[in-house]
This record gives C-alpha cells, structure tokens and sequence, in this order.
C-alpha cells in the first residue's frame, strides 16, 4: 500500500519501531468498532515516547501490537527492519497490573524470565539484583509480594522486565492505579532506570502531565475511531519542573487538543 511504503522508506533506516499504516477492528455483540483507524508512527532509538489520549482510543491496543500480543489486520508493524510475527526477546512489557508470583519472593521473580529461558541460578540472581538496585529494591530481594506496597510492587514488574535485557520496553499504564505522590516517585525512578540503561521506552498514559514529565516526544490519540490525532517534541530541559511555565504551557496545549476531540466526537 502506497502509504505504508512511504511511511516505511522515511523512517526505517533510523527507527527502532515503525508502526505503518496500521487498523484494528473488534467485533462485539453490538457491532464491529474501529479500535485502531491508520494509525503510522515511528520510535527511534533510546527515545521515550509517551502515548496519551482518553480512554477506548486504543492505546493499550497498539501497544500490545507492537509488542506481538495481537496481530495487524491492516498494515503492519517493524522492529528494526523486520516485521513482528509475534513477541520476542528484545521487546519487553510492563502492564499495569503488578503480575508477581505471590509464592515467589521479589528475586526469583525478577528473575524469572532468565530462569525459563535456562540461565542458572547464581548467574540469574546476579542480574535479578543489579536491576533490583537500580529500581532502589536491593534491601527487599527476599520480601514476598504481600510484603510490599503497590508501588513497590510495580518497581519489582519493572525490574523483571529490564533483567529480561529488552532494547525496548513497552508500558501500559504501569502507574495508573498508584496515589499521586508515590506516582511521581515512580516517574523519577523510572528516569533514573531509562538514563542509566538507555532502553527505548514507549510509555501508554492517561495522565498529560506524566507525558509532558516523561517524554522526548508524545503521541495524542483520539477515540471513535482510534487515531494519532498530533504529536508534540518535548524540547524542555531534564529534569523537568511542573512549575516552569513552558511546562504548564504545553500541558494546557495538549489537553486544550483532547478537549477539542472530546467536543467533535460528542
């Protein structure tokens, strides 16, 4: 399809992931809804990218397609030149649920991926620990889940993912259901981890606020039918402070958009 190839020729040589020309379609017991409608956008590397935009526009949808957890009906998706046939190795997912193992503790199962995929234990417990301390977890590898608090919990889901060694992380939402403060806690450490490790962070929030925080580059979405509706350069210095009036600028600027989406489709 000619816009596919367009897409494509752009940004191959320089992005990781290349969603290209790209629909989804469920059907239901009430009818067909378009949760994706041509969708195309670009992630190069070690960039953060946040997807924002209101709930039912699709955005947990994507990203589970570019993590290989739903196949295309339309158009496709590449990581590095090839196109996804379903998940790998070097694409990682973090969900908004914790996901633990409840009768694990917090070492087995950050590295329980490297135990499936047959590394042994000391070597395992090695990296298990390394990235437990770069989520500030090192004093808690041998608490169980029930131990910690929900916050904590989600640092562990985190950790289990950059121990599986991805070049890119997928979010869906990781601090969605976490108190503001500790939220924003999360925010810089998750910072902290991305600085520090350089992984390609594509990040699925409702929060504008926690884009503009977060991102090198953020995607809007709008709803009925799910769709790229802007994209804005995060071009404001590291670290970001919520009272710079730049910030608060480009927060109003976004939700000013959403807003005008939510009119159009009421």
């Amino acid at each position: 399809m000619e816009t596919t190839d367009k897409v494509m020729d752009a940004a191959l040589l320089h992005s990781e992931l290349v969603v290209a020309d790209v629909s989804k379609t469920f059907v239901t017991k009430s009818g067909p809804i378009e949760a994706l409608h041509h969708v195309n956008m670009t992630v190069e590397h070690a960039r953060f990218v946040c997807i924002v935009g209101p709930s039912g526009c699709g955005k947990s949808t994507l990203l589970r397609m570019m993590a290989g957890l739903s196949p295309c009906e339309q158009g496709e998706i590449r990581f590095r030149g090839e196109q996804r046939q379903g998940p790998c190795r070097q694409i990682g997912m973090v969900f908004q649920e914790y996901s633990l193992f409840p009768w694990l503790n917090v070492l087995d199962n950050t590295g329980i991926g490297l135990q499936f995929n047959g590394m042994g234990k000391d070597q395992r417990e090695q990296e298990a620990r390394r990235y437990l301390g770069m989520v500030g977890l090192e004093k808690f590898a041998l608490a169980m889940p029930h131990e910690l608090s929900g916050g904590m919990r989600q640092r562990v889901a985190i950790a289990r993912a950059l121990t599986n060694a991805p070049d890119v992380l997928l979010m869906d939402e990781p601090f969605g259901a976490i108190d503001a403060f500790t939220r924003i806690t999360l925010q810089k450490r998750l910072l902290e981890v991305w600085e520090q490790s350089r992984k390609t962070i594509v990040f699925v929030t409702h929060s504008v606020d926690e884009s503009v925080y977060l991102a090198d580059e953020i995607i809007v979405m709008g709803t009925n039918p799910g769709r790229i509706v802007d994209r804005f350069a995060v071009e404001l210095p590291r670290p970001r402070r919520r009272d710079d009036p730049a910030y608060a600028g480009l927060v109003a600027r976004i939700l000013t958009l959403l807003e005008q989406q939510d009119d159009m489709t009421a």
